[in-house]
Formats: structure tokens, C-alpha cells, sequence
């Protein structure tokens, strides 16, 4: 029995296996380019979602600190020794996450905050869809 040599294994990965695990990962990487703008758009919406909010808060207290009358211009948030939003943070919020201007009207005690979405003109669908938030007229101020 000494005379029998002992055989060397390599264990290893086969050609066809290797190839194999490329071509998954090379799917999951397809699928995962493919869907990162939906998602980054998604994210978006909901920032959108989330400073409109916050603005329309403001707007909201300015309106009933000063009589019903809405502030004529978003400016007038930021403006005085108890401003209803910090400068810098003003900055921050007047664009949408697209690099947007939002647009603000006011026609007497009604007011509108309008966001146009991913390609910043009016109409469209889906993330270019345009997003406003009108006054409620049961606010009772």
C-alpha cells in the first residue's frame, strides 16, 4: 500500500459555473440601473410632498396672524423679528427637489402653491405631473 500516491484534489469552480454567476449578477445589475431613476424620482416626490407642506404651514400661520390676508409674496415669510421661516432655510425651500422655482399666487384671501413637477412647465403626467396646494376655504381664520 505504500507504493499508492496520495491524489491532489483542486477543488474549483468550473467554467460554466463561473459564467453562470456573471450572467446573474450582470441581471441584477440591468434591473437595478434600470429602476434607480424611478426611485430618485420617487424620493423627490415625497420632498416635494414635505416642503409644500411645510409652506403652506407657514403661509397658514402668517394668514392668521395678520387677519385672513395671505403674505403677497413667499418673501414675506422670512421678513421681520419673528420670521415664519429662517432665511436659510427659505433658500432651501423655493426650490422643488428638481431645481424648480414652486409659484405662489394670491387673489385676495385665496392663495396657491404650485409644483410643475420634473420638467418645471405646466401639465403633464406622472413625475412631470403638476402638484398644487390651494387654500382650504373651510380655514376658519
Amino acid at each position: 500500500m505504500e507504493g499508492r500516491r496520495k491524489s491532489k484534489h483542486i477543488e474549483a469552480f468550473t467554467l460554466i459555473e463561473l459564467m453562470a454567476v456573471i450572467v446573474i449578477i450582470g441581471l441584477l445589475t440591468t434591473v437595478a440601473v434600470l429602476n434607480y431613476p424611478r426611485f430618485v424620482n420617487r424620493g423627490r416626490m415625497a420632498a416635494r410632498d414635505t416642503t409644500m407642506q411645510m409652506i403652506r404651514t407657514a403661509i397658514t400661520q402668517y394668514t392668521e396672524e395678520n387677519k385672513s390676508k395671505p403674505p403677497e409674496s413667499l418673501e414675506e415669510l422670512v421678513r421681520g423679528s419673528d420670521p415664519f421661516i429662517q432665511e436659510k432655510t427659505y433658500d432651501e425651500l423655493m426650490e422643488d427637489p428638481w431645481g424648480n422655482q414652486y409659484h405662489y399666487q394670491v387673489t385676495g384671501k385665496k392663495w396657491s402653491l404650485t409644483c410643475y413637477g420634473q420638467d418645471g412647465a405646466p401639465g403633464g403626467e406622472g413625475f412631470d405631473e403638476d402638484v398644487t396646494i390651494p387654500r382650504k376655504t373651510d380655514d376658519s381664520f
